[in-house]
């Protein structure tokens, strides 16, 4: 019976408008997917081995030097802390000129429709 056949089928007897449980077919579904999980591992753990040898490198002298270079790395993408302090004063002053000129614009505008209106 072929996909079409069977939809009609559906409209036919109105199954095709029964509500469906969306939670009902997502426990179904959750249940299907965690048939196959075991909570035990199969077979046995899996031995020592005693040859091999454990790490003892002292990784301190490699953090520091990668954390140099990062430093170095992110002071040259900025141009250094001070430029980056300047920067931003610079563009705060920047800034509070603009302010300070739209609010004169702003009053000017203000003044010529009063006398617009007066």
């Amino acid at each position: 019976m072929s996909e079409i056949t069977a939809y009609e089928k559906m409209l036919k007897d109105g199954t095709a408008f029964k509500k469906v449980d969306m939670n009902k077919i997502a426990n179904q579904m959750y249940a299907e997917a965690g048939a196959g999980v075991v909570d035990k591992p199969l077979g046995e753990p899996a031995q020592q081995n005693s040859n091999l040898q454990e790490d003892h490198t002292d990784w301190s002298a490699v953090d520091a030097a990668m954390e140099k270079r990062m430093n170095a790395l992110k002071d040259k993408m900025h141009g250094g802390n001070n430029k980056n302090q300047v920067n931003e004063s610079n563009e705060i002053s920047k800034l509070k000129a603009r302010v300070k000129r739209l609010e004169e614009a702003l009053i000017v505008v203000m003044e010529t429709q009063e006398k617009l209106l007066g």
